[in-house]
């Protein structure tokens, strides 16, 4: 009998969580059982144990009749053997009712978290480009500089402090991020230091972005807006979704991931972030290994 391998030992440990929180939940869905279990497993690893288990029959799979579900939230639910089908599909449906209705909202939330670190830094009293937060998103170009037309995206802010400037993006989506390498790149053509603001980020993009010289801030619970107080209450309490509403940055938060995680770090090994960005951007050689292991694998 072969060695088992460390993805595989991981795979069996996440295997056995999923059906902890089966136990306790009575049903899920698959994004909801990796957002349950992402500070123990990343998201994948969830994703393989769920279908270990399924193919193993000691998961069930079920849907609600007559309902599609959202993008990213497919009806598709998954139970243990012996539940009676016809008792979980009320909780099923308020469940894919709650995650379509948190899925609509998430895109207009995505840019608000934009505005609520933007508002950060400048209320700190952090040179902001653009100047007002109407202008932020899909900035590419910086004091006379502009980024390669093969990049078409653009990062959403730049901030600057003691003569270091950062290329922000925020990234508040349940997902991992899927365009980080593209993001970093217009930074790098920008001549700006990248700072990923994350949500959540996998193992391989913390890795990746932080051997290419650039930096992240992780922030674990999305940002929603307190108008939608009593849905993201509710997706909390019936989903477990890592989101929370709020209107602006905690000081003692920003002074530990921004400024002493993030520039102080920056400020003590400038040297050597510039040389590991050049590196980045000239070695083009090197461009599909740095995509793959900042993209999001399923």
């Amino acid at each position: 009998m072969g060695k088992t391998s460390k993805k595989e030992s991981k795979i069996h440990e996440a295997a056995k969580r999923v059906l902890e929180v089966l136990e306790e939940v009575e049903v899920a869905f698959n994004r909801e059982l990796r957002y349950r279990l992402e500070s123990e497993f990343p998201h994948d690893v969830v994703g393989h144990a769920i279908e270990k288990l399924r193919k193993e029959g000691k998961i069930k799979q079920y849907g609600v009749p007559g309902r599609k579900g959202a993008e990213d939230m497919p009806n598709v639910f998954y139970a243990l053997p012996g539940k009676d089908y016809r008792s979980l599909l009320p909780k099923a449906k308020e469940k894919l009712e709650l995650a379509a209705v948190i899925h609509w909202i998430s895109s207009s939330m995505g840019r608000y978290a934009e505005e609520v670190w933007f508002e950060a830094f400048r209320e700190r009293g952090w040179e902001v480009y653009p100047s007002t937060v109407e202008s932020i998103g899909r900035v590419r170009e910086f004091k006379g500089r502009e980024a390669l037309k093969d990049t078409r995206v653009g990062i959403d802010f730049i901030v600057e402090k003691d003569g270091v400037a950062y290329g922000v993006e925020v990234k508040n989506r349940l997902p991992y991020p899927d365009d980080l390498f593209e993001k970093i790149l217009v930074a790098v053509d920008l001549d700006l230091v990248p700072l990923i603001i994350a949500r959540w980020l996998n193992p391989s993009q913390v890795r990746a972005i932080r051997e290419l010289g650039g930096f992240y801030v992780i922030y674990k619970t999305a940002i929603y807006s307190p108008t939608y107080k009593e849905i993201v209450d509710k997706a909390v309490k019936i989903l477990g979704y890592p989101i929370e509403c709020r209107e602006r940055i905690d000081d003692s938060y920003f002074e530990k991931k921004i400024v002493k995680e993030v520039h102080d770090k920056a400020l003590k090994n400038l040297e050597t972030v510039k040389d590991r960005l050049k590196a980045f951007k000239e070695d083009v050689t090197r461009y599909r290994e740095w995509r793959k292991r900042l993209s999001s694998p399923t």
